[in-house]
């Protein structure tokens, strides 16, 4: 065979001259392994190119062909092949199998990296975005002073830094006025607010919102171990991706993205995140609208981009407070207040049933004679009329009771024109959202007003009923109250026959004042106004910017009403308000959560209500509100 010959040929004895016993058995064993080894290769190549059927020339040619190829594939058989050339070539398979998976691996390593600088390019585009968002906020802001650094501080800092902002202040107004700003900072806020607002360490919008939670603790009151639990634990990127955190002196505040499906499935997750860690216990969480937004569409939070011509919306932010921060409790001189006006109203209430009665020739003869015995004549007026308001009130509990809000005392304003205008009740806990701060508003005029159409109306019947011979203890009013009010009119109108009605006074069933003056009090209490009811249900429906803007429309309309249409009954009403219920409703737990359709058809409902019930008829433009 070639393979013996050639290893054979390639043989010589060593030139050494002299070489050991030793050396030379293990030199000449292994060439008789290399030579019996390449006997059996130089076999097993000929058995395989007997049996493929080629002959040494194919075998070459094909050998030669897959050689130029580069496939790294070798046909056996060739008798002429020889041990290194077959060594070579299996390298070169070897060799052809590294590159293949070198270049696989090169692939994978090219897609990593392309992976990898997408990734890096979504960073750099969200800290541009984000970069831009605050210079817009900024360029925006009202205010000159810059918004303080939104980062999380250790306790033991912000004591520092609010006892060296408080000191610059007090230096710098003890040397001279402050310096000018585009807005300055409200009187009525508390002093340690106005401190952190001047010294920058939060913009004035989010103080002034979060002043009207309630009391709260210098630093926020909340530990830093509970914060770290509350961003590791609660706030999980899931729910809410935290990027930003301040603390005040009333909480802290948390700047992120919303990552849950809706506001209201992140709140629950809140909820439970906050029951599982036990800081339910030490810690009230609110998701709020952003205040700092100087562009709003409605009460969708939108702020415009640098080129004016889109518009993105801001996300809500998380507003941790300590549990103890909540509405404040009723002292002793709340009781006695609630007690002294209560006891007014009953007096006022008496006084409006008996004026009622004024117009009443039989009655005024007998109060003339001194009989005053005929005064309790004048009680089913005044009894009805309380009922209603006891109704109202029935209706605020009940629903509060359902919707887990506390009430506290109720402070009823009393009035020398209708005997009360209603009762001022205040919140002692904080809905769990806007539908629940509807619900409860809402369910008190509801009431007062169902309960005020079923007496006028049956009052307006029973009047009918009488005839021209009325009983002595009808009362005696004006026939132009009916044109006072569209709603009342309309319904005097559809009961009462012409003949009745065209008569200067008209001898009616208590019933009808009755229906009437509750009608009237619904009505005032549904203006959409601060806290009242009218108020705090446009606020549920359609957030706090859209119930600012309707208080201001609406204490205008009622200022010019009163001005221009003779009525003091609403001049002293929106004097009451101005001063007592002025003020927004203190916020809910998850601020952001719109109501139903429903509610929001409701509300346009009740307030269309409002509207005929006060406006007068066209004819009757001089009095909204009758003559009593």
């Amino acid at each position: 065979m070639f393979c013996i010959t050639n290893t054979l040929a390639c043989w010589r004895p060593c030139a050494k001259p002299k070489r050991s016993a030793h050396v030379s058995a293990l030199w000449r064993k292994s060439l008789r392994r290399r030579w019996t080894t390449a006997r059996l290769r130089g076999r097993a190549l000929q058995l395989r190119a007997e049996t493929n059927g080629q002959d040494n020339g194919a075998a070459e040619t094909d050998d030669a062909q897959g050689r130029s190829e580069g496939a790294g594939k070798y046909e056996p058989g060739a008798s002429s092949a020889a041990d290194p050339e077959l060594e070579r070539l299996r390298l070169a398979v070897e060799r052809a199998k590294l590159e293949a998976e070198r270049a696989k691996l090169q692939a994978e390593r090219a897609r990593l990296e392309a992976e990898k600088a997408r990734i890096e390019s979504e960073k750099r585009r969200l800290a541009k975005e984000k970069e831009r968002e605050q210079a817009q906020l900024l360029a925006k802001s009202q205010s000159a002073a810059p918004v303080g650094a939104l980062v999380t501080e250790e306790s033991a800092d912000t004591s520092k830094r609010n006892q060296s902002a408080d000191s610059a202040v007090d230096a710098k107004n003890s040397n001279g006025p402050p310096a000018e700003r585009n807005n300055t900072t409200p009187n009525n806020m508390d002093p340690a607010l106005r401190r952190a607002v001047e010294s920058g360490s939060i913009d004035e919008k989010s103080m002034m919102l979060l002043s009207q939670i309630g009391p709260f603790a210098l630093g926020g009151g909340i530990s830093d171990e509970d914060l770290k639990t509350l961003q590791q634990r609660v706030l999980t990127f899931d729910t809410y991706m935290m990027n930003q955190m301040t603390r005040t002196p009333i909480g802290v505040v948390i700047r992120g993205r919303l990552r849950a499906q809706s506001p209201a499935e992140a709140y629950e997750r809140f909820e439970k995140a906050l029951s599982e860690t036990g800081l339910d216990a030490r810690i009230r969480l609110f998701l709020m609208e952003d205040p700092r937004s100087p562009f709003l569409v409605e009460d969708d939070m939108a702020v415009e981009n640098a080129n004016g011509a889109e518009k993105t919306r801001l996300p809500p932010i998380v507003v941790a407070m300590p549990i103890t921060s909540e509405p404040p409790k009723a002292g002793l001189w709340q009781y006695l207040l609630a007690g002294v006006l209560g006891a007014t109203a009953l007096f006022t209430t008496f006084g409006y049933g008996v004026g009622v009665f004024g117009l009443s020739p039989d009655f005024v003869q007998q109060i003339t004679r001194g009989n005053v015995d005929v005064v309790t004549e004048t009680l089913p007026v005044s009894i009805g009329a309380i009922g209603i308001l006891v109704v109202h009130e029935l209706g605020h509990r009940i629903m509060g009771a359902l919707r887990n809000v506390k009430q506290g005392l109720s402070y009823v304003i009393p009035s020398l024109q209708i005997g009360y205008y209603g009762c001022v009740t205040p919140l002692r806990s904080f809905p769990r959202n806007r539908s629940a701060l509807f619900d409860v508003a809402v369910a008190g005029p509801v009431a007062g007003l169902a309960a005020s159409m079923l007496a006028l109306i049956a009052g307006l019947i029973l009047t009918a009923q009488q005839g021209s011979t009325p009983l002595d203890w009808f009362p005696q009013i004006p026939s132009g109250l009916f044109d006072a009010s569209l709603l009342i009119g309309a319904l005097g109108k559809a009961v009462l026959p012409q003949s009745v009605l065209s008569q200067p006074t008209i001898a009616v069933h208590p019933l009808c004042v009755v229906g009437y003056t509750g009608l009237l009090s619904q009505a005032l209490q549904l203006l959409p106004v601060g806290r009242t009811d009218g108020g705090r249900m446009m606020q549920a429906a359609f957030g706090r910017r859209t119930a600012g803007r309707a208080s201001g429309v609406a204490l205008l309309l009622q200022g010019l009403s009163s001005i221009l249409g003779n009525s003091p009954l609403l001049l002293f009403y929106g004097l009451i308000v101005i001063f007592l219920q002025r003020e927004q409703e203190i916020p809910c737990l998850d601020e952001v959560s719109e109501p139903n359709n429903s509610r929001t058809a409701m509300t346009f409902f009740l307030l269309l209500v409002t509207v005929l019930i006060l406006l007068p008829f066209p004819s009757q433009f001089g009095d909204i509100t009758g003559q009593f």
